[in-house]
């Protein structure tokens, strides 16, 4: 029994692993354009932290031995959810570097952004943000939204 739960979670390793790679190349580099553009210097490590961070944790993923099997229902489920989360884990790494909110605040911001909820934990004054993290913000909340979208209107 604990050998087959073994086997089903390496069914998904390479598909979380192509996703999270595809996330921190294709969602996190236009931050780091932005703190280039508005010259804001300091936050180009911050940003730089997530796709970094995505890209080697999907590498890992994928290097980790695949099965053949076909993955349970609960087990894709169980997929969309990790991606999630671990989204929001490491979306929150340049509010925590980069606007030096504490861990949890930084996580919900992320959280709320991935999953387009778009409640916040900024300081009372949004504006006082850089430019490059309400870029992040309203990028998370735009991909949050985009995939509402899609499953809104994809067929039950």
């Amino acid at each position: 029994m604990r050998m087959d739960r073994l086997h089903q979670y390496l069914t998904l390793t390479t598909d979380i692993g192509t996703i999270l790679r595809y996330i921190g190349a294709g969602t996190c580099i236009p931050p780091l354009v932005v703190a280039l553009i508005y010259q804001e210097f300091d936050m180009l490590l911050p940003m730089a932290s997530v796709p970094v961070v995505l890209i080697c944790l999907g590498t890992v993923l994928i290097r980790l031995p695949a099965t053949d099997r076909e993955p349970r229902l609960s087990m894709s489920l169980f997929s969309v959810a990790a991606i999630w989360l671990i989204c929001a884990l490491v979306g929150a790494l340049p509010f925590v570097f980069g606007a030096d909110m504490p861990y949890i605040d930084g996580f919900f911001e992320a959280m709320s952004g991935w999953t387009d909820t778009g409640m916040t934990m900024a300081p009372p004054d949004v504006d006082a943000l850089s430019h490059t993290l309400i870029f992040w913000r309203t990028l998370m909340e735009w991909f949050g939204g985009v995939s509402e979208l899609w499953r809104s209107r994809s067929p039950s």
